[in-house]
């Protein structure tokens, strides 16, 4: 068993999205969102503590702790009646949690990979509100989850392997993850998030020879929707809306030298 611990300091640098001083409007939120640019980079320091083992049988198990503080942390922040605009927060935003990863051999030919995560992130901020004639009032403190921060998250891998005569293999993944924050709560409105989900990826790829192979991609197999409700004290009774993309097929062909 190998412990690993780390102290390190990032950075985030907002996009191109959250510079440019253009409003635009966003068909995901239904409203418009305006740039803001004069916005900072996100400072970030990560703490982080790791203990993993590796077996003979080619298995192997991971835990994980972190916490991660952020000063001036992007927020998308609605302000009625304009819409959407992105800021910095002054205040702090942090989030911490843990992660299980392991990796199990069943027999000759396949590998089963999983890691669970549970997260728990907090953002603190005052919303202020400026008038036309440049008279600014402060509003309410404001304490949400992260933006787009699930607070679990569970990933699976199946991996089949042939011999290296037949040169084929097949990979079907799965991801859920639990409900995000997707637009924050206003005056009179309930924060919506965004519900879990069944995706459900499938690979498989066969070589052609010494030069060639041949795969097809499966995304989405299952078609889930997209499901974004407005949380209240007593749970998700309505929802903002109900979306699906499809499923995507992809074939390619592959040459190597």
């Amino acid at each position: 068993m190998k412990p690993l611990s780390l102290v390190s300091q990032t950075v985030a640098r907002p996009s191109i999205r959250e510079l440019s001083g253009v409003s635009v409007y966003d068909y995901e939120l239904k409203d418009q969102v305006t740039g803001n640019p004069d916005l900072k980079m996100v400072q970030i320091n990560n703490y982080d503590f790791r203990i993993e083992s590796f077996f003979k049988s080619g298995d192997n198990v991971s835990f994980s702790l972190f916490y991660k503080d952020f000063t001036n942390h992007i927020e998308l922040v609605r302000l009625d009646p304009y819409g959407f605009y992105w800021v910095n927060n002054p205040n702090k935003s942090w989030l911490q949690g843990m992660e299980v990863e392991g990796k199990k051999v069943l027999g000759k030919y396949f590998d089963l990979r999983a890691n669970i995560s549970l997260v728990d992130s907090r953002s603190t901020f005052v919303e202020n509100f400026q008038f036309g004639n440049g008279t600014e009032v402060k509003g309410p403190t404001v304490t949400h989850t992260m933006y787009g921060q699930a607070p679990w998250v569970i990933n699976g891998i199946l991996t089949f392997h042939s011999s290296e005569k037949l040169g084929l293999t097949a990979t079907a993944t799965y991801n859920i993850q639990g409900p995000k924050l997707v637009i924050e709560a206003s005056p009179g409105i309930p924060p919506v998030y965004e519900r879990p989900r069944n995706l459900v990826d499938f690979t498989i790829s066969k070589t052609l020879g010494r030069h060639f192979s041949i795969n097809l991609k499966v995304r989405d197999l299952l078609n889930a929707p997209y499901v974004r409700s407005y949380k209240f004290d007593q749970g998700y009774l309505l929802d903002y809306d109900r979306y699906q993309y499809g499923t995507t097929y992809v074939i390619g062909l592959l040459y190597q030298i």
